[in-house]
Order: C-alpha cells, then structure tokens, then sequence
C-alpha cells in the first residue's frame, strides 16, 4: 500500500506568498503533520509526495525529517491538482492500492488511515474518509438570491475528506478517461463513480479539516495541541 500525497497548491485562498502546506504550523511544516501521520501508519509501506517543481528541493527536506523513511518518490506535479495525481500515480508502480491525501489536511491521523484502506482491501473497491452532516441543509431560490427555498434531509449526505484509496490500476484508467473527455473534477472518487465502480464511506474525523483559509490554521493549531 503506497500513499499519494498532492503537495503542489499555490495557497492563494490562503493568503500565503508561497505554497500553503509549506507555512509553519506548531513549530513544523503544515505538509511535516501531514507526512508524520501517514509515516507512523503501519499500513502504508510507501509515501509518494507530489511538489511544484521549483519546490522539490525543500520537499525532499521535509520528507526526510518528517516521513519516517517512507518517502520513496518527489516528484514534479502539473498544472492543477488532477494532474498533479496522475503524475503521481505513474510513480505507483508495485502497490495494489494507493491511498491519496490532501497535503493541507494535516490533522489527519493513522487510525483513520487505517480505516480507510483496511476497508478498500476488504471490498477490494474504493473507499473515502467521511463524515455524516449534522448541520440542517437548505438550498437557495435561485429567482431571489440569498432566501431559501427549501430544506434538504441529511440522513445519508456525508462530508467527504481524505485519504480516498483506490485499487491502483482503477484509479489510472479512471484518470485516463478523463484525460482524454477533458474533465476536470475536483475529487478523485468522482471519477470513480463515473465509470460506474462503488465507493464506501469510512468514518473520518472532525479534525481531518482542509486548511484553506488563514483562519483553519489557527484551529488546526488547537486541534493539533490538543492531540498531543
């Protein structure tokens, strides 16, 4: 089992001068966080990291002080995250399945992880880290903007996160097929679902929040702390 970690945003909603995951947080590197817990998660034997090219240097750094050993690939990502994917899968030779994770979810943990492949492996299918919605779910009048216009039920909507794992050979012809139609997505399961092939939800963790905006940093940071 190998992990593919996309590390080659730009950070611009983030406010940032440079790459986002690369801003110190508790004292290391928002991406240190995030290859920590994939490097302590006794499934993964591999970490395959995915930087802007000019950036790669500094990646290897940061691999080797924070990805355990693990990290067996840096390699130079493309113009958006898709394709930042698709080069990175083509680094995945030898593994059955890959585990693809959001550099900037740094709050991720092994358990989950865990979690998440171990059920891919059991149905020998994809799998995503989830989360049921607890907030109350209503869309806009699209003839008045900004009123409601009706309310959504929410008993089997879920939050999806990563890690999203992936039979290895599925997930390069999924990415091949969108390459060729031209279809950008901004999640990898959808591609999944649009060869038809199932995806189940594990269970993720509030924690395991994106870190996007400025502000998602400073609770990351109490999330982190607390943790400890």
């Amino acid at each position: 089992m190998c992990a593919l970690i996309p590390a080659a945003g730009r950070g611009a909603r983030f406010g940032a001068t440079r790459n986002k995951v690369l801003t110190e947080l508790g004292g290391r590197p928002i991406l240190g966080w995030t290859l920590e817990a994939f490097a302590r998660c006794h499934v993964i034997e591999a970490i395959i990291l995915v930087g802007q090219f000019e950036e790669l240097p500094l990646l290897h750094a940061i691999a080797a002080e924070f990805g355990g050993g693990k990290v067996t690939a840096v390699v130079s990502g493309g113009e958006d995250r898709q394709e930042s994917v698709r080069n990175g899968l083509a680094a995945c030779d030898g593994f059955d399945f890959v585990a693809i994770h959001d550099a900037a979810r740094c709050g991720i943990t092994p358990e989950v992880i865990s979690r998440t492949v171990n059920l891919a492996q059991e149905k020998n299918a994809s799998s995503v880290a989830a989360l049921p919605i607890t907030d109350t779910l209503a869309s806009e009048n699209p003839d008045a903007p900004g009123a409601v216009s009706g309310y959504i039920p929410r008993d089997h909507l879920r939050a999806i996160q990563t890690p999203q794992v992936f039979p290895v050979p599925l997930i390069r012809a999924a990415h091949d097929v969108a390459l060729a139609e031209k279809l950008t997505v901004s999640d990898d399961t959808q591609l999944i679902r649009r060869l038809g092939e199932p995806v189940y939800f594990a269970l993720g963790s509030p924690r395991n929040f994106k870190v996007t905006h400025a502000e998602d940093a400073t609770l990351m940071a109490i999330a982190l702390r607390e943790s400890e």
